[in-house]
């Protein structure tokens, strides 16, 4: 594993599953983490964010409805504890491989998405990105 904050996915998977049923604005009903995954896409390349400030850490994804284009936020669900730690570990690899945050941000949640697709079954070509 080549980014220590990778130990976490499994983690963050589990905690994006649980929020789910989730419903668009336009009043799509996601019934399951696998239903958007397959029915949202990437809004840009620089969609992962992370707040950091003032004791709130907060990891938020964003993805399109591919029914209405509305941008739908999903959260890292983690407890406190785990949110903390990979907030830490996030700014540790970013250090270590001398890399810029937005391009870590994306390399990570490549590889969320990557894990989360082959868990649940999806393959490539049912859903965009």
């Amino acid at each position: 594993m080549k980014y220590k904050s990778f130990y976490l996915i499994d983690k963050i998977i589990d905690s994006l599953k649980k929020q789910f049923p989730k419903k668009c604005s336009c009043g799509k009903e996601f019934k399951d983490f696998k239903e958007f995954i397959e029915n949202t896409s990437l809004p840009a390349p620089q969609n992962l964010q992370i707040f950091d400030c003032d004791d709130v850490h907060e990891v938020l994804s964003l993805r399109n409805c591919n029914n209405c284009n509305s941008t739908i936020a999903i959260r890292c669900a983690l407890d406190d504890i785990d949110k903390k730690v990979l907030l830490d570990l996030i700014k540790e690899d970013i250090k270590i491989n001398n890399i810029e945050e937005d391009e870590f941000l994306q390399i990570l949640r490549n590889e969320v998405l990557s894990c989360a697709k082959k868990k649940l079954n999806i393959n490539n070509e049912n859903s965009q990105k």
